[in-house]
């Protein structure tokens, strides 16, 4: 036990032995000079000063009064004691080690005939209570801000978020001015928000931004202490907005700074609250982030919803479509094994627009189920001209479409739907930018207001070297099929282009688009190993290249031979709800030789099949889509009871799904309308012949 405490726990002892006693500094001072004649030795042990600079210094306390304290303590002690008012404060000291020390001090005016002659009072720690209380208001402070972070929903939310962190900062750390300079994710540009006063300023440059890469690199804090430190290091620019001293923070994506008229303003203290609010700077891009996640799967679910209910929509079109295309078709058929050749010639016209019909029909559910076909070898030929056609009637008449496909292009190793949204989303952006020109939303220049509008779409065999790849990153030498697609539109500024590709980014007003267009071409090229290069100016069009490299040849179908189908005497029992199909059937049937039957429903069906003529029955030609019992029910009821008359099943809907669905219900063969008859009526005989040999 010290000699103190010793003392202290002695009863009786003197006035100087009590003092000892006290952990606080126990003074006594002159009421007119506020000059200490008595300060104990507490004063030693937590200040680090001599006792005796106290007493001899006249100015030694309020010298070693904190800067931005001295002045209001000063006033303060003397107006309290000129009015002979005990009084009490706190503030700060500066401890000879360097240490800021908080106190609380009681005085005491002793007077003498109403005059004061004497200060008496006490100072005490309370610095681990100021800490404490400090340490609360910065946490509540970064609380308050990372709820603002939480409801932040883009970029446009930097500045706010500035504004009220200077703001709860500047009620923690004394400063000037505070600015917030953010790198993008290629470190290519910085946004700094600059804060003054109350005014939040945004400076945007894409050029490198050396110095607060540096920072964010090394990862340690700067501190520029005065106006000849800050002069040194080039920074003029600070010292002549009036800063003196400035300390800049890094964190992951950029600095937080403050800065101070006043040389050396700021403490270490100072320091580690900086650093708790730079640090918070790192949570908004990972929110961010999070919530382009977010929306990125809100909106793919949205367009995932919208794609099901378009392809419901589109599949009972198709199934209509193509039931009244199967009559068509086949009644064209049937005629021209009637007519002579001048009258076959128009029929082959006819048929021919009945197939192409059908192939449109067939894209338009491929498109609207997002079918995902296994990429393979093809040739972009035939799906492109399709597309030609359809770009042709989607864009407006008044812009010119020119379509250039090489008869020779190379194969690619692809997915026929995917290149075909590729190409359309392409030329749509490009329509998208010429009804700027066409609806005045954007002024043409001069030069070319008497030049046409126009897309120009070219598709050409291309090999690059090394030389020539190398002036795209994403290039890579080789032999490519290059899609070019280019527009006379408004074009694209530098900073929109950085942006194209990224999930979202439009800049076209609310409804017009859903930045997803460019994104969607981006992800399908680059999982094809291809790449797009982009050629744009404002004023000057804009050109996508799309290049993929190439694949092996495509196998070569074997010329189809001209069908020699014979007929048969077989009974035939043909299940369709439409009349004129069931008609159609009837006729080609009956033509080669068979006895049909028919029924217009699933019900009818299974009452023949369950009926005195069923034995007769060889073969069910049976439509899917009936009304009563579907066409999978009569299939399913036909082999619970054990029926065993081989069945082709004919749809306007049939997918590889439903086939390998059927399959294990004993399906022999698949029809898709509309089909041709010869088609037809060889599955037909193929089918009737291996009944046979099995039997």
């Amino acid at each position: 036990m010290s000699r103190r405490k010793k003392r202290c726990k002695r009863p009786g002892g003197n006035t100087q032995e009590l003092i000892d006693c006290i952990e606080g500094i126990v003074w006594e001072a002159d009421a007119r000079t506020l000059r200490f004649t008595f300060v104990s030795q507490w004063a030693e042990v937590l200040l680090g000063y001599p006792v005796r600079r106290w007493v001899e210094e006249p100015d030694f306390w309020a010298g070693q009064a904190h800067p931005e304290d001295r002045d209001w303590v000063l006033e303060f002690c003397r107006t309290a004691t000129g009015e002979g008012r005990d009084h009490e404060l706190e503030y700060r000291m500066v401890a000879a080690d360097g240490r800021v020390v908080w106190l609380r001090e009681l005085a005491k005016v002793i007077a003498a005939d109403g005059q004061g002659l004497r200060l008496r009072g006490v100072m005490v720690d309370i610095t681990p209570r100021k800490q404490a209380e400090e340490e609360v208001q910065i946490n509540l402070a970064l609380q308050r801000l990372r709820l603002h972070i939480s409801q932040m929903q883009g970029e446009e939310d930097w500045p706010p978020l500035v504004k009220a962190l200077a703001l709860e900062l500047g009620a923690l750390v004394q400063f000037r001015a505070c600015s917030v300079a953010l790198l993008d994710a290629q470190k290519r540009s910085t946004s700094i928000y600059y804060m003054d006063g109350l005014e939040v300023h945004l400076f945007v440059s894409y050029e490198p931004v050396e110095p607060i890469l540096q920072a964010v690199q090394e990862g340690q804090p700067r501190y520029r202490r005065s106006r000849a430190e800050l002069l040194a290091r080039g920074e003029d620019r600070l010292v002549k907005s009036g800063s003196n001293s400035v300390v800049d923070y890094p964190f992951a994506q950029g600095t937080l700074a403050i800065a101070s008229a006043a040389e050396e303003a700021f403490g270490a203290r100072d320091l580690e609250v900086l650093g708790r609010f730079a640090q918070l700077l790192a949570e908004p891009r990972k929110v961010l982030e999070e919530r382009q996640r977010l929306k990125l799967r809100e909106e793919q679910l949205y367009q995932g919803q919208k794609l099901e209910a378009i392809a419901t929509l589109v599949s009972g079109i198709a199934h209509d479509f193509n039931n009244l295309l199967t009559p068509i078709l086949g009644g064209v058929q049937l005629a021209r094994r009637q007519v002579s050749a001048p009258a076959a010639a128009l029929l082959d016209d006819a048929e021919e627009a009945a197939l192409r019909a059908s192939a449109l029909v067939k894209q338009l559910l491929s498109f609207a189920r997002q079918d995902r076909a296994a990429p393979q070898s093809i040739t972009l030929v035939p799906p492109l001209k399709e597309l030609a056609r359809l770009v042709r009637q989607t864009i407006d008449r008044r812009i010119q479409i020119d379509f250039h496909l090489p008869a020779d292009l190379w194969p690619v190793f692809a997915d026929a739907t995917r290149i075909h949204q590729v190409v359309m989303n392409l030329c749509l952006n490009a329509r998208d930018a010429l009804e700027d020109y066409l609806y005045g939303r954007v002024e043409r220049p001069p030069a070319n207001k008497e030049e046409p509008l126009r897309v120009f779409i070219l598709a050409k065999n291309l090999t690059l070297g090394p030389e020539a790849a190398a002036l795209h990153p994403e290039a890579k030498p080789g032999e490519f099929v290059r899609l070019h697609i280019e527009d006379n539109g408004p074009g694209m500024a530098a900073q929109v282009q950085e942006r194209i590709f990224d999930p979202f980014f439009t800049t076209k007003e609310k409804g017009r688009g859903t930045g997803l267009g460019l994104a969607t071409v981006y992800g399908v090229v680059r999982q094809y190993q291809g790449w797009i290069a982009v050629r744009s100016a404002p004023g000057e069009g804009s050109c996508f290249e799309v290049y993929l490299p190439r694949a092996g040849e495509v196998s070569a179908a074997e010329p189809g031979a001209v069908l020699q189908v014979s007929g048969g005497s077989e009974t035939i029992l043909v299940v369709e709800d439409e009349e004129t199909i069931r008609r159609l059937m009837r006729v080609c049937l009956e033509q080669a030789g068979y006895t049909v039957q028919t029924a217009g429903d699933g019900a009818e069906a299974l009452r023949l099949l369950a009926g005195p003529a069923a034995a007769a029955i060889d073969l069910v030609l049976l439509d899917l889509n009936l009304p009563e019992r579907s066409g999978k029910e009569v299939l399913a009821e036909m082999r619970r009871r054990a029926w065993s008359q081989p069945v082709i099943v004919f749809s306007g809907q049939l997918t590889a799904e439903t086939e390998a669905e059927l399959r294990p219900l004993g399906v022999s063969g698949f029809l898709a309308k509309p089909f041709r008859i010869e088609t037809a009526e060889q599955m037909v005989r193929e089918v009737l012949d291996t009944g046979a040999e099995g039997r």
